[in-house]
């Protein structure tokens, strides 16, 4: 018996299987609203995994082991900056999981290594994907490349974004949770058939702005990279991803810096662009229900 963090007391005992091998099972107990709650726990899994990769070729993954007391977790990371090597390590992926014995799962993460992945603590994971296999089971590189397109997109990352076509670009966009319009003079709304914003929600990149506000007429100095305007309210703006400072974004008003709201935010809420603008975004979700 063991006691975990809430003070609750879990029963557990060990299992050997047919060849030796021991794990641990865990009857994790915690008291429910109506009476008692106990999840069976085992450590069989992290332990196997463990072993299949002492003689599996593990080359191209970074393996990270995350202990946690009597139960872990195996995850093999694979870093990927452009749509070929990430198809190689899907390949990779998929052959290393047909190798694995029966009833063994293994976890990977394919991670998007784009350019403004990380600042401070904070990682852009939008572009990642999480991949569950068991043996006899493949991940197709079509769902991994889903997510790294909409990062690129959300992000306007030109070199890669060549590596997709025209149509798979408008494919994405169409019909997307993500994909939103601006409020013509008529009333009615420009739903753009290339522009995503962010998948966490947290609005419109800095670059994706300077395609709103040149595509509405907007009066933009500088390149996507670094642009200013003046806006409604008066004041003169200025954007960029390289406005960094203590590791901390930040925006240039009236030639003062000012940080951004959250330190890691290179977005801008619909709500924002409208103060500033006068630009009235909204999803395309929210526009066909109008």
């Amino acid at each position: 018996m063991t006691v975990d963090n809430a003070g609750c007391t879990d029963l557990e005992w060990t299992v050997t299987e047919s060849d030796g091998s021991q794990f641990v099972v865990i009857d994790d107990y915690c008291p429910g609203t109506g009476g008692s709650d106990h999840t069976l726990r085992n450590n069989r899994n992290y332990l196997r995994t463990k072993q299949f990769l002492q003689s599996a070729d593990c080359s191209g993954f970074i393996v990270e082991d995350k202990q946690n007391g009597i139960l872990g977790g195996i995850t093999l990371v694979y870093n990927f900056t452009s749509r070929q090597e990430l198809r190689h390590g899907v390949e990779l992926m998929n052959t290393l999981a047909a190798e694995c014995s029966p009833n063994l799962t293994l976890f990977f993460d394919m991670r998007y290594a784009h350019p403004y992945r990380s600042i401070g603590a904070y990682s852009n994971v939008a572009g990642d994907t999480h991949c569950v296999i068991k043996r006899g089971t493949k991940i197709q590189a079509e769902a991994c490349e889903t997510n790294m397109l909409s990062l690129i997109i959300d992000m306007r990352y030109d070199k890669a974004m060549r590596e997709f076509s025209e149509a798979e670009i408008k494919d994405l966009v169409q019909g997307n949770a993500d994909s939103f319009g601006v409020k013509q003079a008529n009333g009615s709304y420009k739903v753009y058939d290339d522009l995503l914003a962010d998948r966490m929600k947290y609005g419109i990149s800095f670059p994706t702005l300077y395609e709103v506000l040149k595509r509405n007429g907007y009066a933009v100095q500088g390149s996507k990279e670094r642009y200013s305007f003046r806006g409604i309210d008066g004041h003169t703006y200025e954007f960029s991803n390289v406005f960094i400072d203590n590791q901390a974004y930040y925006y240039i008003q009236d030639g003062k810096r000012i940080p951004m709201k959250t330190y890691f935010y290179n977005h801008w809420p619909f709500y924002s662009i409208k103060q500033m603008t006068g630009l009235q975004c909204a999803y395309s979700s929210s526009i066909a229900k109008e």
